[in-house]
C-alpha cells in the first residue's frame, strides 16, 4: 500500500530547496473587470512555471534544483463579492454574509480551477489546494494552519501545489478573508524556503504608483528591528483598487518585510514574464538590476542617516534583503 505523505511539518524542518512563489491577482486578471482573466498574463504565468520545470530536468547536483510551491490571489475572482458583502470583518451567523461568503469561495475556487487546468495543459503536475475549510482563523489571525501544511508533503509526493487565498472558518468571526500574502508567510515559517518571490504586473516596488511621473523603483528600504515599521526619508504613496479587500500594495509590502525580518528570507518582487522574475525561480544566487536592501537598526541606533534609493523605470525588480545578507 501506498503510504499518504504525513500533512505535518516539524519545527526542525529546513527546506533549502524550495522557493515560494505567490502570483498576485494582477498577474493573473484584469482586476477592475469582475472575473475576467488576463489571456496574456496568465500565459506569461503558466511559461514561467513550465520553463522552470524543464530547466530543472536538466540539473543534475540535487543541491542545485529547486521546487515551486505556487500561492496565487484571486484578483477580480472574489475581490468584488468580498467588497460587496464586507467579508473582511466577518459573518458572524448573518445569513446574507453567509451567502456572500459562499459566492466568494466559488469565485475564487473557480480562477484556481482555470489556472491549474491551464497548468496542466501545459504538462505541469500542478495541484489546486484549498484552504477552506481546514485552515482557521482567529480573529482574522492563523489559528490552525490546517491543509497549508500538507505542502511539504505535497512536494515530496512530486506534485506542484497550487493554493489560493481563501474565504475560510474563524472562529471568532465565523469566515473571513485569508489572503495570498498570509498563506506566503506561512510556508515560509513551515517550510524555510531558499527565497519567497512575490510576482506582479508591475517591475517592483515604486515609491508611487507607477502610472504616475517621476515614479521609481526603490533600491533600498530601512525597518526598525522592534517594530518592522519603514523608514525610508520618503513617504510611500500607494494605491488599491477599491474593491481590493486584502490591503493592495501597500499590505504586500508589509508582508514582504515580515518575511525578511521574521524569517530571514530573501524576497523578490517583479513582473511576471520578465527575465529578472525567472531568474529569481533558481537557485542562483541572483539579484535584480535594481536590489532593495531592508537594513534593519535599533531605536539606540538610530536610523543612521540612510536615505531612500531609487531607479529608473527600465529597472528589472526589487529584491528585499536582510542586513547581513546584502
Amino acid at each position: 500500500l501506498m503510504t499518504l505523505p504525513e500533512c505535518t511539518v516539524s519545527s526542525d524542518t529546513s527546506i533549502t530547496s524550495v522557493v515560494v512563489v505567490k502570483f498576485g491577482g494582477s498577474a493573473l486578471t484584469v482586476k477592475d473587470k469582475m472575473e475576467t482573466v488576463s489571456p496574456e498574463r496568465m500565459s506569461e504565468a503558466v511559461a514561467m512555471i513550465r520553463q522552470h520545470m524543464e530547466e530543472q530536468r536538466e540539473v543534475k547536483d540535487p543541491e542545485r534544483k529547486t521546487q515551486l510551491a505556487i500561492v496565487h490571489g484571486a484578483g477580480s475572482f472574489g475581490h468584488f463579492q468580498a467588497r460587496k458583502y464586507n467579508l473582511s470583518k466577518g459573518v458572524n451567523g448573518h445569513s446574507e454574509s453567509i451567502y456572500g461568503a459562499a459566492l466568494c469561495r466559488q469565485s475564487v475556487t473557480k480562477l484556481g480551477h482555470i489556472f491549474v487546468e491551464k497548468l496542466l495543459k501545459a504538462n505541469v503536475p500542478a495541484v489546486s489546494v484549498s484552504p477552506f475549510p481546514s485552515t482557521i482563523l482567529k480573529d482574522r489571525t492563523l489559528s490552525i494552519e490546517g491543509a497549508l501544511n500538507c505542502t511539504k508533503g505535497i512536494l515530496d509526493a512530486g506534485f506542484i501545489p497550487v493554493i489560493h487565498g481563501d474565504v475560510t472558518l474563524d472562529s471568532e468571526r465565523g469566515f473571513t478573508i485569508l489572503s495570498g500574502d498570509k498563506i506566503i508567510e506561512s510556508l515560509c515559517r513551515s517550510l524555510k524556503p531558499m527565497r519567497a518571490v512575490f510576482i506582479t504586473d508591475v517591475r517592483g516596488i515604486y515609491d508611487r504608483p507607477p502610472h504616475e511621473n517621476g515614479a521609481r523603483i526603490l533600491e533600498s528600504l530601512r525597518i526598525d528591528r522592534d517594530s518592522g515599521e519603514m523608514h525610508n526619508g520618503i513617504e510611500l504613496k500607494t494605491t488599491k483598487a477599491k474593491h481590493d479587500v486584502t490591503g493592495g500594495i501597500r499590505a504586500k509590502l508589509k508582508s514582504a518585510i515580515r518575511i525578511v525580518k521574521d524569517h530571514g528570507i530573501e524576497v523578490f518582487i517583479g513582473k511576471v514574464g520578465t527575465p529578472e522574475a525567472q531568474d529569481a525561480l533558481r537557485s542562483l544566487d541572483v539579484g535584480g538590476t535594481s536590489p532593495t536592501e531592508i537594513s534593519g537598526y535599533n531605536k539606540c541606533e538610530g536610523n543612521g542617516g540612510g536615505s531612500q534609493k531609487s531607479s529608473n523605470m527600465n529597472s528589472g525588480g526589487t529584491w528585499l534583503r536582510s542586513h547581513h545578507d546584502v
